[in-house]
């Protein structure tokens, strides 16, 4: 993880994304999502951003909130794992994602600036390093292909040497040139100081394992390191910095890629300062150290949780203590819900209870800082539809952070504002849409049902199925059936 400091006079921006561009990603060919707080001024300590996505099975609704999760590893330095090359087509060009931030620093400065960060990332074969030959057979089957990342580039315009520019600027790329692994010259010095030619090897180097360990050249370890000891904080240093720390600290995401594969008997716990895999069947073993913490999350989540289902708590209850390989000693605990005088394992909740144990931390946190981005892919699994409109009701109107969130229950839509809904096309080339036509008084799910049918917005929302060629295609598939159940 990246550790730089900032300096005490460096007053951190609000930052809020504005805007995703996706291409060749996944099932999107190009597709544009403009956020509801790139349409209007937001002034700092006010409106929350909330954007929801909607569409039919396999249209892009996922690929919005996967891009996010490649973003965020992406800014804090970490591999992007192999899992994601899944989102890359084999055969096509290689994917491009860009991501425009609003960056908004407070008094006594009061500037704003616009932030674009783009990058490909790419597909390529797993290869043998470990060296072992069994080992190295293993990872290739089970993950044949790995992500790179390349084609960084970074642009702003704004406030800028103490003036107002509105023109788009390069503050950095990663193509370079024949000298220089990075780009533009002109920023060359702001960034590594007048030794910019005795630097040229180790920007060379920290270029390439950055590429062979699927990672960002620009924000990897080594990079920002280089940077921070030779640029003087720079104006621009500061930019790659503020990106950094919004991508490690504010940016959340719950994504089901990352969670695809996972044992069913454990669930991850989000919080601020990671994700914590917990068993939900057995023991859980931490450091005596840690315990303090975990009960702190829990705290936080019950305040909440016992408005949501009346008189329901969670617990983490240490039943004992253990030791660790290293002889450290652990406390061991089991998560019990509380309903009053009832206790039972977490296990017995139900699917939308354990949902919403494992996302309070993070919605919480959202609710309450305004740079905190929290993207979830589906919100709305296993929640009580009307508890998930008050939900959104709530962050929406006293919320001060940015939530996305995809979901197939269309409550939201009966709850949000227009303008903070997103539908999917079942054109791959103009994947996303907001309805148009939609009047005040339009009830936007009724509006929503009734253009899947007539299809009067610009483009498709859906690859309609004719019910009878449906039914056809059900009895076709099971002739013979009966007779296959006679002869088991």
């Amino acid at each position: 993880m990246i550790n730089i400091s900032k300096r005490d006079d460096h007053i951190l921006p609000t930052v809020r994304i504005h805007k995703i561009v996706l291409n060749n990603f996944k099932s999107v060919k190009h597709g544009e999502v403009v956020f509801a707080c790139a349409k209007r001024f937001v002034p700092q300590d006010t409106y929350s951003d909330v954007l929801g996505i909607y569409g039919q099975n396999g249209s892009g609704k996922t690929a919005i909130i996967e891009a996010l999760s490649i973003l965020k590893r992406a800014l804090s330095g970490l591999s992007i794992p192999p899992t994601y090359a899944e989102c890359v087509s084999k055969d096509a060009e290689p994917a491009q994602l860009e991501f425009t931030f609003d960056f908004q620093y407070p008094e006594p400065a009061g500037y704003k600036r616009t932030i674009i960060y783009s990058f490909d990332v790419k597909r390529v074969e797993t290869k043998d390093e470990s060296g072992k030959e069994d080992v190295g057979t293993y990872k290739r089957r089970k993950y044949p292909y790995e992500v790179r990342i390349c084609n960084e580039s970074i642009v702003a315009s704004g406030f800028f040497d103490g003036d107002e520019d509105k023109g788009k600027h390069t503050i950095i790329n990663s193509i370079g040139g024949k000298s220089y692994p990075i780009g533009p010259v002109s920023n060359l010095e702001p960034l590594v100081g007048k030794n910019k030619d005795g630097l040229i090897i180790d920007l060379q180097v920290y270029k390439r394992l950055a590429y062979e360990k699927s990672k960002s050249f620009i924000f990897s370890n080594d990079t920002l390191d280089l940077f921070n000891a030779n640029s003087d904080y720079s104006e621009v240093f500061q930019i790659l910095f503020e990106l950094a720390e919004f991508g490690m600290g504010y940016l959340h995401i719950v994504d089901t890629r990352a969670a695809s594969g996972r044992d069913k008997t454990r669930f991850t716990l989000n919080t601020r300062l990671g994700k914590m895999d917990m068993s939900i069947f057995g023991t859980n073993s931490v450091p005596k150290g840690l315990m303090s913490h975990i009960n702190s999350i829990f705290k936080t989540i019950n305040t909440v949780l016992k408005q949501i289902v009346p008189d329901l708590q969670v617990l983490p209850e240490i039943t004992g203590t253990d030791k660790g390989e290293d002889g450290e000693e652990l406390d061991v605990f089991v998560l019990v819900s509380h309903r009053g005088n009832v206790e039972l394992p977490l296990r017995d909740e139900s699917e939308g209870i354990i949902k919403l144990v494992s996302v309070l931390a993070l919605l919480t946190a959202a609710f309450n800082d305004r740079s905190c981005t929290v993207a979830i892919d589906e919100l709305d699994s296993g929640i009580y539809e009307y508890l998930l409109g008050e939900l959104l009701i709530a962050f929406e109107e006293y919320g001060k952070g940015q939530l996305v969130f995809t979901s197939h229950n269309l409550r939201p839509l009966e709850v949000l504002k227009k303008e903070e809904i997103v539908f999917t096309t079942s054109n791959p080339d103009n994947r996303y849409i907001r309805l148009k036509g939609v009047g005040r008084t339009n009830n936007l799910r009724d509006l929503y049902l009734r253009e899947i049918v007539d299809e009067d917005q610009d483009e498709p929302l859906y690859n309609a199925s004719k019910r009878y060629k449906l039914v056809a295609a059900f009895k076709k598939a099971g002739r013979g059936y009966g007779e296959e159940i006679e002869n088991q």
